[in-house]
């Protein structure tokens, strides 16, 4: 199922689901101590999903 609505997910990778859209534009998302990039975004009927990378700094 995760294939058929998100393509292909990279080995890594960490899904974050959020319940209202975010329309603002943004460079990263900090999840406790670590800093992630979005590689996908998708918008569902009332929440929206990301698939995000950990980002080394």
């Amino acid at each position: 199922m995760m294939r058929l609505i998100y393509g292909r997910i990279e080995d890594g990778s960490v899904t974050a689901h959020i319940q209202n859209h975010y329309d603002r534009a943004f460079d990263r998302i900090r999840i406790g101590e670590k800093l992630y990039k979005v590689e996908r975004a998708r918008k569902l009927r009332h929440k929206q999903t990301f698939v995000l990378t950990e980002v080394q700094e």
